[in-house]
């Protein structure tokens, strides 16, 4: 009798075992390994907030799992713009463990630009890879090492630092309409980053080559003395026409940068010669005070090479200390 207890309770626990182990089974995610590499990047367009890009794509999972990413894999469920276009669908098998699914695509996608350092700045383009069919608790996407992209892209302007790909969770706060689903759903999702940095430092040059030479004439405009009426009105006069300058080739930064709502560290060069400008136009009225109420040419030539001095020294420190800050972020 008790090899009969200890039978049936040895068969009881092989049951419980395997139905623990059957369940646990049923409820892990099955994986999809999925990369992609990079074949093209062009039309980067900071106005309109939109770049292109093809793309081979390919997904390694179990036979059994019948995973097919032509039919529900999304690409960037929330930030493309355009149709894609899909080509090139491939799918063989990898021996008895797993099958391989390729396909290439041409998309046009959105990215919102931070042109706060232009032209010194750094974008992140990212294209999200997510399924619409299947949950966190269905699917679970892995990154695939052999992501990468081609050596001989050659975007102008711009060059590609590094190229990655990531898995995250977007979580949705609701159940799409479907009433058997919970409010909050979650689902697997790869992130695809494009690392560019801007490759032009002469753009620079050529944006604020008006600016420093309306600031620099506006500087030495200090040796003009103030106690002679027409080289004073000819001072005044040549503050007024670089105050202009500075506002003309502000424009045509505008025009280089393009739309956006962020202050550039071109646009804060351009306050601060305007206001360097504005700041020495006062200092020609006061040194003409120095000149008729107190007659005082002497102190009037003293006051005008300190406005140089200073008006020089502040200029440079504070536009030096913005373009290193640009690089250096």
């Amino acid at each position: 009798m008790y090899s009969t207890i200890s039978r049936f309770f040895y068969q009881w626990l092989v049951v419980c075992a395997l139905t623990t182990s059957s369940f646990v089974m049923a409820a892990q995610p099955k994986e999809v390994t999925l990369g992609a590499y990079l074949t093209s990047l062009y039309d980067i367009n900071s106005d309109r907030g939109t770049f292109s890009a093809d793309m081979w794509i390919w997904s390694k999972a179990k036979p059994l799992d019948k995973y097919d990413l032509s039919k529900t894999l999304e690409i960037s469920y929330i930030s493309s713009q355009f149709p894609h276009i899909y080509s090139g669908l491939s799918i063989d098998k990898i021996g008895p463990q797993a099958q391989y699914t390729q396909k290439k695509i041409q998309g046009t996608f959105l990215h919102d630009f931070n042109l706060e350092n232009f032209p010194f700045d750094r974008q992140k383009l990212k294209i999200y890879f997510e399924d619409s069919e299947f949950n966190l608790k269905d699917l679970k996407y892995i990154p695939d090492s052999a992501t990468g992209s081609d050596e001989e892209i050659q975007i102008d302007g711009w060059r590609i630092d590094k190229v990655s790909l990531t898995s995250g969770i977007k979580e949705y706060k609701t159940n799409f309409g479907y009433p058997s689903k919970s409010v909050e759903d979650s689902y697997s999702r790869l992130q695809f980053e494009i690392e560019l940095k801007r490759d032009a430092p002469l753009i620079f040059f050529k944006i604020t080559l008006g600016l420093f030479a309306a600031v620099l004439v506006a500087m030495f405009s200090t040796f003009m003395p103030t106690e002679s009426d027409d080289i004073f009105s000819a001072r005044i006069g040549l503050l007024g026409g670089t105050l202009l300058a500075v506002v003309v080739n502000q424009q045509f930064a505008d025009s280089k940068t393009g739309e956006t709502t962020a202050v550039t560290l071109i646009d804060s060069l351009h306050m601060l010669g305007f206001s360097t400008v504005f700041i020495l136009f006062l200092a020609t009225i006061l040194s003409r005070t120095l000149c008729e109420r107190y007659q005082n040419a002497k102190l009037s030539r003293h006051f005008d090479h300190a406005s140089f001095g200073a008006s020089a020294i502040i200029f440079t420190g504070i536009s030096l200390k913005m373009i290193s800050d640009a690089i250096g972020s």
